[in-house]
């Protein structure tokens, strides 16, 4: 062989051997790729599963956070208010562990900064604030045990409602989420009518007719939004609930809960006639309320006999709660802006007490912990910083609710905003002579998440 055919031969085997080389790389290179998007397959099947489980874990305790209100332990010191507080403590921690599991891998979830959420953080930290500043931050952080209503539980409230307003981002999950809550207000009013409740002040599984009734106001209304504006079959099941709770509110010894259930449902009457397109309804709403100031005027004027006796009857009704406020006014003033602390009220009463309340002209009640009025208890507990922060939640609220009603107006979905909005004017008023607990808690901040899900831009 000669040195030109050989030197082709080397050539050849060059080529090849680069040839097979190269192909043997593209195929490592289709299995790497292959490797690499069956991986990515895999990934975003892990990712899509650990998504729904979250989800579920959130939406099964949401709908089981919502009996807390009926649960009772009698072993318990206070079987009343110790185990709902926990059971509610501990569900939101579950659902607070899945979201932010769910928060890390997928963004779409992620809270979105609205004026309503920064107006509930500005108040928490109001709330955590004057806890450090007052007196007792032990008491101001855990409360006691008869109320529970601490820096500790306002938090997981937060917790509870940011994850809500984050989550839950349909339609058809608020009507469920109302419809479980209104089923519970059922099982209540069931059992306060049964006369089974085991404390001496009534209320059921609750145990006091005045947290009952400040409870089942927010079902009552939650019901009258479902059966204004869906179908027969939601109806029928807001009718019979309406048909269970109501009686029970008014059969209750609460005033200011019976007066907040027929102002509320007077306001709204009025607010659907006020939004509505029809010139005439206009006209009749602005006439029955020019009517009524007519009428408000002539009574305080001439002060008739049924007038002013009604007004005396409450007035002495009203002197253990009048005593109490005048006490708390004197407490506050000491502290006007940061207050003397969340739950230690009992400091203040204790500082300005007025034997007066042992006398029966003041109704002869002296054990206070609260000043049994939501501006005085917020006055003493976080000052005047705490009563706009916390007012500050009310307007934004009943603004943007209200700036939505117009572009609604003239449908049933109208009712929606204008019932949100009067649910929070109805809980504000019996605030007025009552307080807090978790219970009404708990139906506030689900009420300023469903808010946040209507006002939302989209």
């Amino acid at each position: 062989m000669g040195k030109k055919s050989r030197n082709k031969q080397k050539s050849r085997f060059v080529v090849e051997a680069e040839g097979q080389e190269q192909e043997n790389l593209e195929q490592e290179e289709k299995q790497d790729s292959g490797y690499s998007a069956f991986s990515a397959i895999k990934e975003i099947g892990f990712y899509s599963q650990l998504e729904k489980v979250c989800l579920g874990i959130i939406q099964a305790a949401t709908y089981l956070v919502l009996f807390a209100p009926l649960l009772v332990m009698r072993s318990s010191f206070f079987p009343f208010v110790t185990p709902k507080t926990i059971f509610f403590n501990i569900l939101v921690e579950v659902m607070v562990a899945a979201y932010l599991v769910l928060i890390i891998y997928h963004k779409q979830w992620r809270p979105k900064i609205t004026p309503l959420m920064v107006s509930i953080a500005l108040f928490m930290g109001v709330f955590a604030l004057t806890s450090f500043t007052g007196v007792n931050f032990e008491r101001s952080f855990w409360s006691t045990h008869e109320r529970m209503t601490g820096l500790f539980t306002m938090l997981h409230l937060f917790g509870f409602f940011v994850v809500l307003s984050s989550v839950f981002k349909k339609r058809e999950d608020w009507e469920r989420i109302l419809g479980v809550s209104i089923f519970a207000g059922i099982l209540l009013a069931f059992n306060v009518l049964s006369g089974s409740g085991s404390s001496t002040r009534g209320g059921g599984t609750i145990g006091n007719t005045s947290f009952m009734a400040a409870y089942l106001l927010f079902n009552v209304f939650f019901a009258i939004i479902l059966l204004l504006t869906k179908k027969i079959k939601w109806q029928i099941y807001a009718g019979i609930s309406l048909l269970i709770t109501i009686p029970t509110v008014l059969m209750s010894s609460c005033r200011a809960g019976v007066g907040a259930f027929w102002v509320g449902l007077f306001l709204m009457g009025i607010g659907y006639m006020i939004f509505s397109r029809k010139k005439m309804l206009k006209r009749i709403a602005f006439g029955i309320i020019l009517a009524i100031m007519v009428f408000g005027s002539v009574c305080a004027i001439v002060q008739p006999s049924f007038v002013q006796g009604g007004v005396d009857s409450l007035m002495h009704e009203m002197n253990p709660r009048f005593t109490v406020w005048n006490m708390a006014w004197q407490g506050w003033q000491d502290k006007f802006l940061l207050g003397w602390g969340p739950e230690n009220f009992n400091v203040v009463f204790n500082q300005n007490f007025n034997p007066c309340l042992f006398m029966t002209e003041c109704g002869g009640e002296i054990w206070f912990d609260r000043a049994h009025n939501i501006i005085f208890d917020m006055g003493v507990g976080s000052g005047i910083i705490g009563i706009i922060a916390y007012l500050g939640i009310f307007g934004i609220a009943i603004f943007s609710l209200l700036k939505l009603c117009p572009r609604i107006a003239g449908t049933r979905d109208v009712f929606i905003p204008l019932g949100m909005v009067i649910i929070l004017l109805a809980y504000f008023f019996q605030n007025l002579f009552v307080f807090d607990m978790i219970n009404t808690y708990l139906m506030f901040f689900l009420c300023l998440a469903f808010i946040a899900f209507l006002t939302k831009k989209e």
